[in-house]
């Protein structure tokens, strides 16, 4: 399974991550981690996240090595 946002503005070069960036929580069923990604039908190894407040493209963290990424993310969920 992925774990790599692609989503917010990637700092410019020499500008530095700001301490107060925020990674978008995940919504969705902590006991279906699966459930809220689908795979992008034009592009491999690109995922889409479902349901969720703002839109969250993964991807490899290869292609993205350059710009701010998350690899882990906090899972609210969805019940509450």
């Amino acid at each position: 399974m992925p774990g790599f946002v692609q989503n917010w503005p990637a700092p410019r070069v020499n500008e530095a991550c700001s301490p107060q960036s925020k990674v978008p929580d995940i919504v969705a069923d902590p006991g279906h981690p699966t459930a809220w990604i689908e795979p992008d039908s034009k592009q491999p190894l690109t995922f889409h996240a479902v349901g969720q407040p703002q839109p969250l493209t993964l991807v490899p963290l290869s292609h993205v090595l350059h710009e701010r990424y998350a690899v882990y993310w906090k899972v609210k969920n969805k019940s509450r």
